[in-house]
């Protein structure tokens, strides 16, 4: 006989790459960011500290 795995939901979510680095970080446990404004890549520090209280 054979089993099939229970069907498991997956979330997904549709994010910009910067987006995804700073969740990145935050899901490894990032501490420290050091960061330059004015950059592109800015928004990553925008997106830690907005979600920072979540993690």
């Amino acid at each position: 006989m054979i089993r099939m795995k229970e069907k498991r939901e997956i979330k997904r979510l549709l994010m910009m790459g910067n987006e995804a680095i700073a969740r990145g970080a935050l899901e490894g446990g990032i501490e420290v960011l050091a960061a330059y404004p004015g950059t592109p890549a800015s928004e990553i520090g925008e997106y830690l500290s907005s979600w920072a209280k979540e993690y």
